[in-house]
């Protein structure tokens, strides 16, 4: 198929939505774990007695802050969302056409 000129352009469009699908769908997930754990880890340290250094539990929670701040700066879930159905449609064969 991709021997056919007239459909390189639609199918380096579908690699394109796929790839950045991909990418974001890791970010997001990977952003998301960094919260979970960080987040899960803060209780556990706090409720140890004598933890040291203390300072780390707040590290956490700057960790976490960080990462959702990222996260809602590049919109990694929406544009995982968008490019997925985006590059769905394409292989359907109800590609959006490119404006300009």
């Amino acid at each position: 198929m991709a021997d056919d000129i007239t459909m390189q352009p639609l199918d380096q469009r579908i690699e394109w939505y796929d790839r950045h699908a991909a990418y974001n769908q890791w970010a997001y997930k990977m952003l998301k774990l960094i919260v979970i754990v960080a987040a899960a880890l803060i209780p556990f340290l706090s409720g140890t007695e004598g933890f040291k250094p203390p300072w780390l539990v707040g590290g956490l929670g700057v960790v976490i802050a960080v990462a959702e701040g990222i996260q809602q700066l590049n919109q990694h879930h929406t544009n995982w969302t968008n490019y997925r159905s985006t590059c769905d449609l394409c292989q359907s064969g109800r590609c959006p056409r490119a404006v300009g």
